[in-house]
């Protein structure tokens, strides 16, 4: 029975290709990044090897488009290689039809399966046509709707998610500049190379200014300019210079003083602000957004039910405010501050100031523990303490339940049961542990009787105030 060649399912040679070709350029890729600048050298063989790099990753395209340019580029391109190996090599007198061969079979298989093979012929029909093309336009011209709510709520989860994989990418562009492949300053201590999800609503930002104002540019370029080539590169040009002016004016009212970037060592640079090679790397990524990325982001979306993508939506916001929550939103209370160095969390809380004017006083909780202060005047009590009994040297003072009580002697208070720690004196006070204001009376006498009960003890961290 006759083999059916124009299933496009069934690629046969060709979806090895798409296997070998996608392997090949990740491998190379990805080798590439040891190479370190100045330590080496692209001779002929090697300018070649990424040249074909860029050939297969087109012909990966044009194949899984299945597009029939497809089958003419790969001929093309393995004559070229077959062509110029052969004149390379008679220029270095070093020629020989055997060698010549061996070099060059994979090139001559491609060349021979892509001129006869009727798989080829029955499956890479799609033309470049200008019908294909308006056809695409109308698509993606849909997408922009902005007086419907699907438009902003998608628009809310760019937002979201490539404020956190702008941060990634960033990550990516200084590894090219760490290995020497770009140049520009590698700063280990950048916070690029901690928290992972910390979310950088910068390139959020620049994702929505994509879809909201270059993305209508692309479209505009393509309804009236019959090429593909053309919208392209001057789309690419408005791409970079939006994208330089939005960095221009960042820089002009945030980073006049340099301490967030400084390009006055870079080629093309203006005020050491922004330079070319940031211009570029801004256009790349704006066109990838506005010809790629939101495209297909669309219509994978709208292969979804309504019902799903609300859902998705409604995911993404809150871990999004998550996010925000834990690294943006610091809330101050009076008199309490918590500061972390990664290892431990302290926690300082200055007595007086939370109960509205009565004598400072402070307590520190260290190694993750907390603290918990309390006061009619001024008494720091710990949620927690090391010791079975008040500390040895826990400080007596006097105490304030009014101002005209100053006068109250500590020997006073101590008669009253106010944390009367063994040895302690009204004249250590301040040297060895916790400083505050006692109270008078009962007050004092129930919170010592507390302290001696251990009814705030926890060996999580180690108490001290200071008066």
């Amino acid at each position: 029975m006759a083999r059916d060649f124009s299933n496009p399912k069934k690629l046969g040679f060709m979806r090895f290709l798409q296997v070998i070709f996608s392997i090949n350029i990740l491998l190379t890729l990805a080798l590439s990044v040891f190479l370190i600048k100045e330590h080496y050298t692209l001779d002929f063989v090697d300018v070649l090897d990424y040249l074909n790099l860029i050939f297969e990753a087109m012909s990966f395209w044009l194949i899984w488009q299945r597009k029939r340019a497809a089958r003419s580029l790969i001929m093309a391109f393995s004559l070229f290689n077959i062509v110029i190996g052969v004149g390379y090599n008679l220029g270095q007198g070093d020629f020989s039809p055997l060698d010549q061969l061996l070099d060059s079979w994979f090139d001559i298989i491609l060349f021979l399966y892509f001129l006869t093979s009727r798989r080829v012929k029955a499956v890479l029909t799609e033309p470049f046509t200008a019908e294909v093309k308006r056809e695409e336009l109308e698509r993606e011209i849909s997408y922009y709707q902005p007086r419907t709510w699907a438009f902003w709520r998608n628009l809310i989860m760019y937002f979201c998610v490539f404020s956190v994989v702008g941060h990634w990418m960033e990550a990516a562009y200084c590894t090219l500049i760490r290995f020497g492949l770009l140049p520009g300053i590698y700063d280990p201590n950048s916070q690029i190379w901690s928290d992972w999800l910390y979310p950088f609503p910068v390139y959020g930002v620049g994702a929505v200014a994509c879809v909201l104002l270059l993305y209508p540019i692309k479209n505009f370029l393509e309804k009236h300019i019959g090429s593909r080539v053309v919208p392209l590169l001057i789309s690419f040009v408005v791409n970079a210079l939006v994208c330089t002016l939005i960095e221009l004016a960042m820089g002009l009212a945030l980073n006049m003083d340099y301490a967030l970037w400084d390009y006055r060592d870079m080629f093309g640079n203006f005020m050491g602000q922004v330079c070319l090679q940031n211009a570029v790397a801004f256009g790349i990524a704006a066109t990838l957004m506005t010809w790629v990325i939101y495209p297909a982001a669309e219509s994978g979306l709208r292969k979804l039910s309504k019902d799903v993508v609300n859902t998705a939506f409604a995911g993404v916001c809150v871990g999004f405010a998550i996010l925000v929550f834990l690294y943006f939103i610091n809330v101050a209370l009076p008199g309490v501050s918590v500061t972390s160095d990664g290892a431990d969390t302290t926690i300082e809380i200055d007595v007086g100031e939370m109960m509205g004017g009565a004598e400072d006083g402070s307590a520190a909780a260290e190694g993750g523990g907390s603290a918990v202060a309390e006061s009619a005047g001024g008494v720091c009590v710990a949620e927690g303490s090391t010791a079975a009994a008040p500390a040895e040297g826990a400080s007596a003072g006097a105490g304030l339940a009014e101002r005209d009580e100053v006068a109250l002697a500590s020997a006073e208070l101590a008669g009253q049961g106010a944390f009367a720690g063994e040895g302690a004196s009204a004249g250590s006070a301040g040297q060895d542990g916790a400083v505050g204001a006692g109270f008078a009376g009962r007050a004092a006498g129930a919170l010592a009787d507390l302290s001696e009960r251990r009814a705030f003890a926890s060996p999580a961290f180690e108490l001290s105030c200071v008066a």
